[in-house]
């Protein structure tokens, strides 16, 4: 053990010997249970509260408040940086969140604040900082700075640049979550007088009823050459493809469940299907009704 100290919170021990005579003055004559439970709660608090233990070995720092139960234990290698601080009246005495950290204090405004490795920070109340900075200095080899104003700008970039990796990869795990998700979905149709849409996950087709030259129903599709920019697995393509014969189009099917509905435009073509071949045909009678091209099934653009 390199440094052990323990400071009494002369307030917290102070008010308790105040307050605990006049609780009892009045509640002496009430019901014994709450006076006894309040003389506990009240003795609960010194011995909670009551004082500050610092212990500092060639591993770690231990902080103690009263008999115990509240602690934390600090390992020195994680220690960045400290320095004395005076801390503000309004943060009070006990285990409080402040701007600057967590802060254990039972006496007095003077303080330590100890920066980490990951860039946050915690204050130690102490009635003798200069000799705690000195103990940390000797266990962490390293020199305490005036302020805090002198601590290293660049403490917390690693935890940091770890929480932006771990935010994009989650973020790029529910993107292609998202995207499988939609991409296996049936494609969605809209038909109105004018128009025929098809469409799925970030890909579709808007094709005006006027633009169609032919609606066809086949049972086989001309092999693929490539993806050119759409989504392929286990038999579901949707995107934009390249085939033989038919060259550049738009396929939203299910290569495992023919048959295709085929709308050939001038420049183009669509193709789509569902894994229900009634539901299929039934896209197919309807399309070709509005598009007033009707061909026998079968036959292909």
């Amino acid at each position: 053990m390199s440094y052990h100290h323990t400071q009494f919170g002369w307030v917290t021990l102070g008010m308790t010997l105040v307050i605990l005579p006049v609780v009892v003055g009045g509640l002496l004559h009430s019901d014994p249970t709450t006076l006894m439970f309040v003389v506990a709660l009240i003795a609960s608090m010194a011995t909670l509260f009551g004082w500050l233990t610092v212990d500092i070995d060639d591993r770690r720092l231990l902080m103690k408040m009263g008999i115990g139960l509240i602690r934390r234990t600090i390992p020195l290698d994680r220690i960045r940086a400290f320095a004395p601080v005076t801390n503000r009246w309004v943060y009070g005495w006990g285990v409080r969140f402040t701007p600057y950290g967590m802060l254990y204090n039972v006496s007095g405004l003077q303080a330590v604040e100890i920066l980490f490795d990951n860039g946050r920070r915690v204050r130690i109340g102490t009635d003798e900082p200069e000799a705690l900075v000195r103990a940390l200095s000797a266990a962490t080899r390293k020199a305490g700075v005036a302020s805090p104003d002198e601590f290293p700008r660049d403490a917390g970039w690693p935890s940091q640049a770890r929480k932006i990796v771990i935010g994009l990869s989650v973020i790029v795990a529910a993107w292609v979550g998202w995207n499988f998700y939609a991409y296996t979905k049936p494609p969605s149709i809209e038909l109105s007088n004018f128009t025929f849409r098809v469409g799925t996950g970030l890909h579709g087709a808007d094709v005006a009823l006027a633009d169609i030259d032919s609606v066809t129903l086949v049972d086989n599709l001309p092999g693929i050459l490539r993806r050119t920019n759409g989504f392929s697995s286990g038999g579901l393509l949707r995107g934009n493809f390249r085939l033989e014969e038919w060259g550049s189009g738009k396929l939203f099917i299910n290569r495992n469940s023919p048959p295709y509905v085929v709308v050939r435009t001038r420049d183009t073509f669509v193709v789509v299907n569902f894994r229900d071949a009634a539901r299929t045909r039934e896209l197919y009678e309807r399309l070709s009704a509005l598009a007033g091209s009707k061909q026998p099934a079968g036959q292909g653009p």
